[in-house]
């Protein structure tokens, strides 16, 4: 076969992307989203692939060096075929928070000029490196300061007393976290401002029922991230993939991470781009259909473990609450 019928329409498919959101949402800019599935589920190859218009960059933080094998470099024609897949984009490979901190500085210098996506590969490394930067640097709450004035987020630190109660408490308080969490939102919201598209994958946590108890049990998967991102992206989508096949991965709206603002969306679609800008434009005609029980959410209420127990040697879970009430905050894992 040709090289040519392997080339990858990203122009094409991101106009296509972009009228098929318009036409139901006017006020529609930029498109943030997840995913998150088990080990060789194709995150990385979904990512790297998000369509982005001629004349713009798709800009990566990839903390685990998974997108080596898809980075045809800055200039490269993208590349699609069955088995093998190569991209162009700017990577930042296994970066720590001073890299992050000019990666955002760069998205705030270019405005949306060049910049078409932002991607962070992946988010529980991300998180990682903000808790242990934020611990380990206690002693010294001035570096701390100066590090989140970086990101314009100086005001979400507490006075230096409590900072520097951090490197020793076993379990932080809510200002630990609100200050680990303004990271990820000054990116998001920076996003947000500039119309670039964000794109972020992540890992799975388990999803346990009775928690603590003797009769408890893992009842599904959820992403490994805490609730700023949820609360600023439009949709989380689940991926499962045959990786003996040549196939893409399926997509899906998972019961116990049900985030997705986008309305008449199937249960489950193949998640390559084609595929799922395809899905979006049927999307946009469903208006009476019933939703299937396979895509409707539980009703019990789903709990996540407290933020203070994902610095202790313990299994990184989420619980489901028994008792029908608002649980504790995102784990920090």
């Amino acid at each position: 076969m040709d090289k040519q019928d392997f080339t990858y329409p990203s122009n094409a498919l991101h106009e296509r992307m972009m009228t098929a959101l318009k036409t139901v949402y006017p006020g529609f800019v930029s498109w943030r989203m997840i995913v998150s599935g088990p080990p060789g589920s194709g995150k990385s190859t979904v990512e790297a692939s998000f369509p982005v218009p001629d004349g713009k960059n798709r800009y990566f933080a990839d903390a685990e060096d998974s997108m080596a094998y898809l980075d045809g470099g800055k200039d490269c024609a993208d590349w699609y075929a069955p088995r093998k897949q190569r991209f162009h984009m700017v990577r930042v490979r296994m970066p720590d928070l001073g890299d992050y901190a000019k990666m955002y500085s760069l998205i705030v210098k270019d405005a949306g000029q060049k910049l078409g996506v932002f991607g962070i590969d992946n988010i529980a490394i991300m998180q990682d490196t903000i808790v242990q930067y934020l611990i380990a640097n206690a002693g010294t709450p001035v570096q701390i300061r100066e590090t989140w004035k970086y990101f314009g987020m100086a005001h979400t630190l507490p006075v230096n007393s409590m900072i520097e109660k951090w490197g020793k408490a076993p379990k932080p308080g809510p200002e630990f976290w609100s200050a680990a969490k303004a990271i990820p939102q000054a990116f998001l919201l920076t996003c947000i401002k500039f119309g670039v598209h964000f794109i972020g994958a992540t890992e799975e946590g388990n999803v346990w029922e009775n928690y603590g108890s003797p009769g408890a049990k893992v009842v599904g998967k959820k992403a490994k991230i805490w609730d700023v991102w949820s609360r600023y992206t439009d949709g989380v989508i689940f991926l499962k993939r045959d990786v003996n096949k040549a196939i893409p991965p399926e997509g899906f709206i998972n019961v116990h991470n049900p985030k997705m603002r986008l309305q008449g969306l199937n249960a489950r679609w193949t998640m390559d781009w084609p595929h799922f800008i395809e899905e979006l434009e049927a999307a946009a005609k469903r208006e009476a259909e019933e939703i299937p029980e396979s895509a409707q959410a539980p009703t019990t209420i789903l709990v996540e473990e407290p933020e203070g127990d994902a610095l202790l040697p313990q299994p990184e879970v989420v619980k489901v609450s028994d008792n029908g009430k608002d649980g504790p905050q995102a784990s920090a894992n």
